[in-house]
Parts: structure tokens; sequence; C-alpha cells
């Protein structure tokens, strides 16, 4: 339900229907509609707007995150990257943050499109000039110790997971500008490549023209279902 809402509010955002101030009335009563038919559902529009807000809370708390040294975005399962030790500090200022160590979020690129540039209110409010307040024990290191940072494993495995995260940053920065259908096909040539003959393959970017198809296929879970899933969709096409 969340991926088909993101999905609707952004389409509203694109058609103009977001004000400095938020979304305009038409906007929550076109999603409102669309949701109740889509989902044989009687959601209120207050409800719709509740479900957004946990959403861009969301946003906030992951986007936030990235923006800390060591912390980048794994494209493939969806989850942050991050070494323990810098885990470790960042919870223990930011407690809300941590059911976020392993889990999943996979429509965090759309939330992305959909809120870029806004930021939740309340505590978790960050303006996109604001410094991270982020100390770490090697930022200033005590008289004698440089070298013993410097040279330690724990200093060279975090060097290492800087790297790393850097690219993913990088690569998650790249796949923002990719429609939904570029996206997927990136997917299917990296997943199914493989597996599939030259022509199921074709058949299968065919499917993924589909911009609505091609958001449902990026953010459903590597497995059988999935792979049942595009195997109707290719069949449906024929």
């Amino acid at each position: 339900m969340d991926v088909f809402l993101v999905e609707a509010m952004t389409d509203q955002a694109k058609a103009g229907k977001r004000a400095d101030s938020g979304f305009k009335k038409e906007a929550w009563v076109a999603v409102h509609e669309s949701m109740n038919e889509r989902f044989n559902k009687e959601l209120t529009i207050q409800q719709i707007k509740t479900r957004v807000q946990t959403l861009k809370s969301k946003y906030t708390t992951i986007s936030h995150m990235l923006r800390v040294s060591g912390f980048g975005w794994d494209t493939s399962h969806n989850v942050v990257l991050v070494h323990d030790d810098v885990w470790d500090r960042y919870v223990s200022k930011h407690p809300k943050a941590i059911d976020y160590r392993k889990k999943a979020v996979p429509y965090y690129e759309d939330l992305v499109d959909l809120f870029e540039g806004t930021y939740a209110t309340g505590e978790h409010a960050l303006s996109s000039d604001e410094p991270i307040d982020f100390d770490t024990d090697t930022n200033v290191p005590e008289k004698g110790s440089r070298k013993r940072n410097r040279d330690s494993g724990g200093a060279l495995i975090a060097d290492a997971i800087n790297e790393v995260a850097t690219e993913t940053r990088n690569r998650t920065a790249r796949m923002k500008t990719l429609t939904s259908s570029q996206k997927a096909i990136k997917v299917l040539q990296k997943t199914y490549a493989e597996r599939f003959s030259a022509f199921e393959m074709a058949q299968s970017f065919d499917v993924m023209l589909d911009e609505n198809k091609a958001r449902l296929f990026v953010v459903m879970e590597e497995g059988d279902l999935r792979d049942i899933w595009l195997a109707n969709q290719v069949s449906s096409s024929d």
C-alpha cells in the first residue's frame, strides 16, 4: 500500500499540486479517491495525511544518516550500509534510528523523489545547510595517539567502509536520475541476464516500458514471487 501511496503522491507533485506549504486540497482528494478505489478501503483523508507524514519521517531519518561520513545506501538490498562502530556512535545520539540498521526500505529512492527539498517537522526537522553534529573518537586524537589511530585496524576498516559508502552514495545519486523503466531494465540485466535467452530479455524489456509495472518490479524483493509475476507479465503481453 505504501508503494502505491508514494506513487500517487509523486504523481500529484509532478502535476503541480504541491504548494510551498504542502499539498493542495485537490491533491489529497485525488489520492484519497485513488487509494480507496485501488484497495477497496474506506480510508479518510486524515489517515492518508498521517501515513504520508510517517513516510516523510522515514525519508528524513534515512537521508540524515546518509549525510554522515561512513554511511551509504545498498541499492541491491535497500538498506543502510555502515560499519558497526560508526552505527553504534550514531544511534547513541539518534536512538530513533535504531530500527533502520538492517530494515529494508525498498521505496526509499521514490521517497527521495517525493520529499527531496522538504523536511519533516519536529525533532527530525533539518535544513539542507544544517551541519551534522556527529563527533567521532578519531576527529581530535589525543597527543601521542595520532600514529596509533592511523595504523590501527579499526581505522583501516573505517577507511574502507568510507570508500564503499562514497561509491554507494554516488551510485544512488545516479539511480535517482533514471526513470522507473530504466531502473527496472538495469535490475533485469543484473539479475536475469544469465538465466534468460536474448529473446526472453527483450520480452521483459517490453514489459518494463510500462512505468507502473517497472516501478512495481523494482521494489519487489528478488525471489520466486517476482519471477512468477514477471513470467505472467511476459505471457500476457504476447
